[in-house]
């Protein structure tokens, strides 16, 4: 299934499969879309020496898709499990819980193992290095299989809970690659998540480098909160892009509450840190003379829906592309988003203008934030009345 094989330019095949993106999906990322997943176990993904053993060891791991799904450019994920450095697995139940959670809401999702310390021990540096160069080592691996995984290169993000937090934050912000696997590939992270763990060196963060949520419990016995409180200190002394999630009153590793209460903001932070909007968000019905129209996005933004009568394929800078033809492109009305929840939703019935009547039109939503500065464009939708 992942042979080596040459990657081609995708974006405009993409878009132009992305205009025909099912309502069922408008809420891809932000929502569980996918009753199933689809589980690849033991995938190796590359090889190391083992500085206690002096033997090469395999590393492995799972990979989950949604089941059933077209989606030419899809978001990936990396889980990362914990266990001190000499314990925990990729298998455990809540990393597959949280896995399969993830891929559910549209991510393509490799769960890792990697090297551990062959007993329980003071974790040394080394034993953070090796464990993030075996990371790094699977980003390079899904971005050298990154065509028939269908994985969007620039939106490959990191997920990881106590020694697994360790191991991502290294990964993000610690020059050096590693030998453990898929040379001549970009290790680099778009986005880390620190589930109660900490950065070694907090003064390796530098401006512009990956956006980090910090999510711990207040009362961690293991990893103590001042720790989380440095690395946020450090992203803001960096100008890093970050988020702090305190878990009042929690210890460490709490998954059930983290769960429970704290998952909705790792979901919402990938999605607007990963830019998903570009990729989903957008849905559209037509009938002759009116429209039905709905995006989400960021509680509290503008957003516009615009409708032409022909796509077009115009880049559009970080922003990312217009999708309809300029020169009969209307915009139909400004909404505001509600400040209710985080991501919310909006439906907007509108009567098309009149040269734009069904059978075919172009929609897209542009975003504005607060201030009304451009945020996005979302993907386009070509709806055809029945």
């Amino acid at each position: 299934m992942f042979g080596d094989r040459a990657v081609a330019p995708a974006l405009a095949t993409a878009f132009a499969v992305s205009c025909a993106v099912s309502t069922a999906q408008q809420s891809r990322y932000r929502d569980r879309v996918f009753a199933r997943t689809t589980v690849y176990s033991d995938v190796l993904y590359g090889a190391a020496v083992h500085r206690y053993t002096g033997q090469t060891v395999p590393l492995r791991l799972d990979l989950y898709e949604p089941t059933g799904d077209a989606e030419p450019l899809r978001a990936a994920l990396l889980v990362v499990h914990g266990g001190g450095f000499w314990s925990g697995s990729k298998s455990e139940p809540v990393i597959v819980q949280l896995a399969q959670d993830l891929a559910q809401r549209g991510y393509v999702v490799a769960s890792i193992d990697y090297r551990l310390r062959p007993t329980r021990g003071d974790v040394t540096y080394q034993d953070v290095v090796d464990a993030s160069h075996d990371l790094k080592a699977a980003v390079r691996w899904l971005r050298r299989f990154a065509l028939p995984l269908r994985i969007d290169r620039a939106r490959v993000a990191a997920v990881g809970g106590s020694a697994g937090a360790v191991t991502a934050l290294e990964a993000a912000y610690v020059p050096g690659a590693g030998s453990s696997g898929n040379p001549g590939y970009s290790s680099r992270l778009a986005a880390v998540v620190s589930l109660w763990g900490f950065l070694w060196d907090e003064s390796q963060l530098d401006p512009g480098e990956p956006p980090v949520s910090i999510v711990h419990g207040t009362n961690d016995p293991i990893v103590p909160f001042a720790r989380a409180q440095a690395l946020r200190a450090a992203a803001a002394a960096a100008g890093v892009g970050h988020e702090f999630h305190p878990m009042l009153g929690q210890g460490h590793a709490a998954f059930a509450e983290y769960l429970r209460s704290y998952h909705d903001d790792t979901v919402a932070f990938l999605w607007e840190r990963l830019w998903l909007a570009l990729r989903s968000g957008l849905a559209a019905t037509a009938v002759p003379g009116e429209v039905r129209i709905t995006t989400f996005g960021v509680a509290g933004d503008f957003w516009a829906p615009l409708v032409a009568a022909r796509p077009a394929f115009i880049p559009f800078g970080r922003f990312g592309v217009l999708g309809l033809d300029p020169s009969s492109l209307r915009v139909l009305s400004v909404q505001r988003l509600s400040g209710a929840t985080r991501l919310p939703s909006s439906t907007l019935r509108v009567p098309v203008p009149g040269p734009l009547q069904p059978p075919s039109v172009a929609i897209q939503a542009v975003h504005a934030d607060a201030a009304g500065q451009l945020r996005l464009l979302t993907n386009a939708v070509v709806t055809v009345s029945p």
